[in-house]
């Protein structure tokens, strides 16, 4: 999975869908209203949707 910010400054999209298209299985999420640092911007969110993708794993 590729996760994505939807205010992200510092990689244009069309890098993220040109990796995402390259990965085996890989899918491409947008998520709104979040920046570069998603993993420090909303934590929950961020493990929210790694914790789906690697098998339901509780947030």
């Amino acid at each position: 999975m590729v996760l994505w910010g939807e205010w992200d400054g510092w990689i244009p999209p069309a890098d993220l869908r040109a990796m995402a298209e390259a990965m085996p299985d890989c899918r491409l999420v947008v998520v709104p209203r979040i920046g570069h640092s998603m993993n420090l911007e909303p934590p929950a969110l961020y493990v929210g949707y790694f914790g789906a993708w690697f098998g339901g794993l509780p947030a």
